[in-house]
């Protein structure tokens, strides 16, 4: 039973080290820094794997709106969007 807590605090020790790094990268403007999911096992896999899919679902609509803009500023009108 002490060997089983102790693997479970080491994956939750993990867990909490590779959202830190996330989050600071985040902070830092490094938007396409994701977690790993194959450091952890199971429902944390799962877990690091829902932020970054998160994320992804975020930072592809901003990433679209910044090419517009950067187009915009070059004279280069582009096609409406019509993605959802």
């Amino acid at each position: 039973m002490k060997n089983n807590l102790n693997v479970l605090i080491d994956a939750v020790n993990g867990l909490v080290a590779e959202m830190g790094a996330l989050a600071e990268a985040g902070v830092e403007g490094k938007l396409d820094v994701r977690g790993d999911a194959s450091k952890f096992g199971g429902d944390f896999s799962g877990i690091v794997q829902g932020v970054n899919n998160t994320l992804d679902a975020v930072i592809a609509p901003l990433n679209v709106m910044a090419e517009y803009v950067d187009r915009v500023s070059k004279g280069d009108i582009p096609e409406k969007i019509t993605d959802e």
